[in-house]
């Protein structure tokens, strides 16, 4: 029984070992081959700042006007805009991008694309329902892979 035990545990140990050994191989591969391309730092979805407001215009360039967190129910969009602060060089995979748009505790659009890395600013739209609006709290959330980077609180009156 003892050594059924110990043999037992030479095969965890061993599948351990290579499951290590494939981790850093990979983390090893990553880091090779960014900086092959180019000598720069290799930022994470985790590192990654994302800054976002509300508004129902923007600009020719982009930019919010007249940022708010209060808007009519007659508006015919609120858009959301954000911009991201270190442009996120992945070694290995890209950045998914998703923006969530809540109505009190229900879920009422939603949005996803790989984020290309330029440095523009980014609007995603929620558009006027059919009549209008309904009053009440709304968030809007935007994560990068899955980590939430920025919500916005807003009402709706």
């Amino acid at each position: 029984m003892k050594h059924l035990i110990q043999d037992r545990m030479a095969i965890i140990n061993a599948v351990f070992s290579i499951i290590i050994f494939i981790f850093l191989g990979g983390l090893l591969g990553c880091s090779s081959k960014q900086s092959k391309v180019e000598d720069t730092t290799c930022y994470t979805a985790v590192e990654t700042q994302i800054d976002a407001t509300l508004s129902t215009a923007i600009n020719d360039d982009g930019l919010p006007i007249e940022p708010s967190t209060v808007f009519n129910t007659d508006s015919k969009a609120i858009l959301f805009t954000f911009w991201v602060g270190e442009f996120p060089i992945r070694c290995c995979e890209e950045v998914v991008i998703s923006v969530v748009w809540i109505f009190e505790t229900k879920i009422i659009d939603e949005w996803q694309s790989v984020y290309p890395g330029t440095p523009v600013p980014f609007s995603i739209s929620l558009k006027k329902p059919q009549n209008s609006f309904r009053p009440g709290n709304y968030q809007v959330i935007i994560y990068a892979d899955l980590i939430e980077k920025a919500k916005i609180d807003f009402i709706i009156i």
